[in-house]
């Protein structure tokens, strides 16, 4: 639980840094320590996060977790392979882009659900 707290607390650094010091503008190529900052914090970052949520709750979360990571592949691999061959494929990534993000949000909110769950039954 520690770890998954220190990954939660450098996902937000992390998220914070890009955005203030390397933003992206409409129309603009997106740099490449841009690019690099977001991989490391989806993949170190919210991917293993989501992975250690899974195996601390054995309760409803660890499906959750589990179908959050789903998402994710599928969303990836579409991201990765469809989205390039699509005519109009800005549109399609940068929507991939935002229900990944969201639904890390939202992972984000169902876990202090059950942190607060359990955190209630113990009082």
């Amino acid at each position: 639980m520690r770890v998954m707290t220190g990954m939660l607390f450098g996902n937000a650094v992390i998220g914070s840094m890009v955005v203030i010091f390397f933003p992206m503008y409409l129309g603009e190529a997106v740099s490449a320590i841009h690019l690099a900052f977001m991989a490391v914090n989806v993949i170190f970052l919210q991917i293993l996060t989501i992975v250690l949520g899974a195996f601390a709750f054995r309760s409803w979360f660890r499906f959750y977790s589990i179908g959050t990571l789903l998402a994710f592949l599928v969303l990836t691999i579409f991201g990765v392979f469809v989205a390039p061959h699509i005519v109009s494929g800005p549109p399609q990534s940068g929507l991939q882009e935002r229900v990944m993000g969201y639904g890390y949000l939202l992972w984000q909110a169902m876990l202090s659900i059950v942190l607060f769950s359990n955190k209630t039954n113990q009082d």
